[in-house]
């Protein structure tokens, strides 16, 4: 949609690049976080919800604005 809103071809190629990235990091932290939750010996049902999405929400904010900031320099 950003192609044909008036916008350059730039700011498509940063959120196509975010939303791969984000996606790829998410699946990974979602495996990987319960699995380190289960090792420290606690429970992974209570504790891995609350703790992967808000590592989620953090990774993706981030990787959002450093591609922003690397493409679009």
């Amino acid at each position: 949609m950003s192609l044909f809103w008036r916008s350059p071809a730039a700011a498509s190629l940063v959120i196509a690049v975010a939303v791969v990235l984000v996606m790829i990091v998410s699946a990974t932290l979602g495996r990987v976080i319960p699995a380190l939750i289960h090792r420290l010996r606690l429970n992974p049902r209570i504790a891995s919800g609350p703790i992967t999405l808000a590592a989620v929400d953090v990774v993706t904010i981030t990787l959002y604005l450093l591609t922003a900031t690397v493409l679009l320099r």
